[in-house]
Order: structure tokens, then C-alpha cells, then sequence
């Protein structure tokens, strides 16, 4: 089975390798192949951009190289408990929960997070069965039942204890759950789509952690923040000679905001990094990968960004997205020359 674009494509010797050979397998590369929404974007696309991976590099958002971003290294001993108790992970009892348990226990970000975690990670399987949501449902011949509260599969096998991830440009090693272990054949078998979590349910759960992270490693009263950006953002470009239009929409991302002379704050940076979020995760031997779909996209994205840039934010060439895959989130750079003629893509974080 060939390799993903992500883990073949790692240097302009192989991009050369794998386009001649792409090429004989009677694949066009032209520009007319990039008239098309992002969302249907492929492997043929990436060989289009001249997409090359390089090595992770970068570790902070592009927003806080500045030296006016202020990292708090002595945050007060609340935010530290609340980072804290993020990285500790949710009790496994609380699988089950409802939100507004959790943010009675855990605060109000991080019990929203946690609400958010589990509604990615639930499945039908929840209920321990149907016996007693029965019990639970009055009849005709029966007055009101005393009220009883249904039970959960409280086995945390959905949720992953924190000091177990993996942070680097790597991807997790954690196996999937329903897949098969270390297939020899290369893809892991996935979900059904029907069992998936909603992308909707992962841009909540990014929101929601994102915002718990940014709250309390953040300077109380600063001037300059970094923010989440729940709207989306549609762009698009007009390709010359061709009389088409690419276009693509990102799921949110972050932007950067400075408080101005009248103390009302104004967004300076609006695409510090965009969101891309996914429903479907692909793996090949129990790993998480980054899809040619996937990566094919965010290029698109980045690319638009770059060029559209209505606050000209992009004066290095580069932008920054965040991959959120069910529960799981990766981090790139991507770099664009001045012609798109070649565009790297950088793992981050």
C-alpha cells in the first residue's frame, strides 16, 4: 500500500521521485485541478502546490513570538491548580455525566471541556441498556415512577489519561479503539461514519479546551491577548486565465487582540491560526495518520489565507493550522512562497 503524501513527501528529492511516478500512472498536475472547493482536494492537488513536509521546527503560535505577548512563568496558584487539573484528566466516573455536574465540580471552562470530551467519545454504548430507560418512562397505565437516573458505562477505556500522550511532531501511539492491532495491511478499521462524532462535537471540544488553556496561562489584564474564534471564515481566490474560483472554510482558529486609547479591544490578527476540524480518523498500523484528504485541505486553506490576507498578516509566508481530529490535535506551519509554486508544510506541535 503507498504511503500517505504526509510520510512520503519529506524532501524535494522525493517529491521528484513520486510526481514522475504519479505521472505515469497517468496523473495531471495542472492548475485547473485547483478549481474546486478545499473540501474535495487531493492527492493530486498536493503534488499541483509542490507540497513539501519538512522537520517540526516552530513550538509557539506565530502570535507569541512577539515580544509584547506577555507568558505569565509565575501564573498565580488558581490558574497553575487549573492547568493542573487539565492535564490530570476527568475523574473516569464523570464519563457519564452531565455538564451542568461538571462545571459545579471542575469550574465552568474546564467542566464544559470535559462535557465536550465526552460527547465525542460517546457511543450507543452508553446506556447499559434498554431495560432501563424503560423504568424510567411512565406508561399509560402508570402514574409518575419514581425518579431514577439512567446508568453508564462508566469504563474510561474512552478517555485517555494525559500523561500518556505524546507531545512532539509525532503522532500518538495510543491504539484506536475498534480497530484491529497493528493491521499488516496498513489501514486500521474504522468506525462505522454512523458511530462518529459530529465535527461540530470536535469544534466544541477544541473551543472549549483551547479557551480553558488560554484563560489561565495568560496575563490577568493584558493588553495584547490571544483569543478563540468561534466564527468561520469562507475565502477565496480567482485563478487567472482559467475563470474559476477556489474557496474554502475554515472551522474558527485563533486571533490576536490589542487594546486600544478608549479600552475596547480590536482584532489585529484574525487567522493566528486557523481550525480544521475532522470527523473521521485515519490510522495505519495503530497510529493516528494525517490523511491526503486532510492534509490536501489545510494547503488549500493556508494558501487562501495567504493569499486573500485582509489584515496582512502573513509578512513571513507562513500559516499556522491546528488539526482537530475527534479527539485527537496536531499542530502545522505552512509555508508559501510570493508565486504558490512551492508550499512547505511544517508539523508544529
Amino acid at each position: 500500500m503507498a504511503k500517505s503524501y504526509f510520510d512520503a513527501i519529506r524532501s524535494e528529492r522525493a517529491y521528484r521521485s513520486s510526481f514522475q511516478a504519479e505521472q505515469a500512472n497517468d496523473l495531471t498536475f495542472s492548475l485547473s485541478n485547483l478549481q474546486t472547493p478545499a473540501s474535495n482536494w487531493g492527492r493530486e492537488q498536493l503534488f499541483t502546490c509542490h507540497v513539501v513536509i519538512s522537520p517540526a521546527q516552530d513550538t509557539l503560535l506565530p502570535g507569541y513570538k512577539n515580544d509584547h505577548i506577555a507568558i505569565d512563568h509565575n501564573i498565580s496558584d488558581d490558574a497553575r491548580r487549573q492547568i493542573d487539573n487539565f492535564l490530570q484528566g476527568p475523574d473516569p466516573k464523570d464519563l457519564g455525566q452531565s455538564e451542568h455536574y461538571l462545571v459545579h465540580t471542575y469550574g465552568a471552562s474546564l467542566g464544559q471541556a470535559w462535557a465536550a470530551l465526552a460527547a465525542v467519545k460517546a457511543r450507543w454504548s452508553g446506556v447499559a441498556d434498554l431495560d432501563v430507560i424503560k423504568d424510567v418512562i411512565p406508561t399509560n397505565n402508570e402514574g409518575t415512577p419514581e425518579s431514577k437516573r439512567l446508568r453508564y458505562n462508566t469504563d474510561c477505556k474512552d478517555f485517555v489519561n494525559s500523561g500518556t500522550l505524546q507531545i512532539g511532531s509525532s503522532s500518538p501511539t495510543s491504539k484506536l479503539l475498534g480497530g484491529t492491532p497493528d493491521s499488516s495491511i496498513g489501514y486500521v478499521d474504522q468506525a462505522p461514519t454512523r458511530d462518529l462524532p459530529l465535527e461540530d462535537n470536535t469544534v466544541r471540544l477544541t473551543s472549549c479546551v483551547m479557551r480553558h488553556i488560554l484563560y489561565y496561562t495568560q496575563l490577568p489584564g493584558s493588553t495584547t491577548i490571544i483569543e478563540f474564534r468561534d466564527t468561520r471564515q469562507r475565502m477565496g481566490l480567482q485563478i487567472q486565465d482559467l475563470g474559476g474560483e477556489v474557496t474554502a472554510i475554515d472551522d474558527g482558529g485563533f486571533c490576536l487582540k490589542v487594546e486600544e486609547e478608549n479600552g475596547r479591544f480590536t482584532v489585529v490578527r484574525n487567522m493566528v491560526a486557523l481550525l480544521e476540524a475532522k470527523r473521521n480518523l485515519k490510522v495505519i498500523e495503530g497510529k493516528p495518520m494525517i490523511s491526503d484528504e486532510c492534509l490536501s485541505q489545510m494547503t488549500c486553506e493556508a494558501i487562501l489565507a495567504r493569499a486573500t490576507d485582509p489584515l496582512d498578516e502573513f509578512q513571513d509566508e507562513s500559516v499556522t493550522i491546528v488539526n482537530a481530529t475527534q479527539n485527537y490535535t496536531w499542530g502545522y506551519t505552512v509555508a508559501v512562497t510570493k508565486d504558490y509554486g512551492h508550499t512547505v508544510v511544517r508539523p508544529q506541535y
